[in-house]
């Protein structure tokens, strides 16, 4: 696996693995604006978040909120094609439509990912429930 391959459902811990990438629980009253924030650095190249550099995430860390955790899967794929995205020359918003809409092409079927959405709400309302 190298860096432009995207990231998929079964290889997301290969690539935090590969890059370094710790995933950290923090309380939901610290995250519930948007349920995960990342600080990375990949190859080299920072990718970060508003929220991130406002909540001083520490380099190479993904937060996801503690009220979600039985979610990590569907998170962490969403938060690493997002990276990748914004690796490759996307900008956030366009990197974040395209982690939707990857999530669809694969998840749309499973019911806990659609529990998920609903569970979430903030951000995830268009979504199948």
């Amino acid at each position: 696996m190298n860096m432009f391959n995207e990231p998929t459902p079964e290889n997301i811990h290969e690539y935090l693995k590969k890059f370094g990438l710790k995933i950290r629980y923090k309380p939901h009253s610290l995250l519930k604006e948007y349920n995960a924030y990342f600080m990375v650095k990949i190859l080299g190249r920072k990718i970060d978040t508003n929220a991130g550099k406002k909540l001083s995430i520490p380099e190479n860390e993904i937060w996801i909120s503690e009220k979600f955790k039985d979610f990590e899967k569907y998170i962490l794929f969403h938060e690493l094609v997002e990276i990748y995205y914004r690796f490759i020359g996307y900008d956030w918003k366009k990197a974040h439509e395209m982690a939707v809409e990857k999530e669809i092409k694969y998840f749309s079927n499973d019911p806990k990912w659609r529990k998920m959405n609903k569970v979430m709400g903030i951000g995830r309302e268009h979504l199948p429930m």
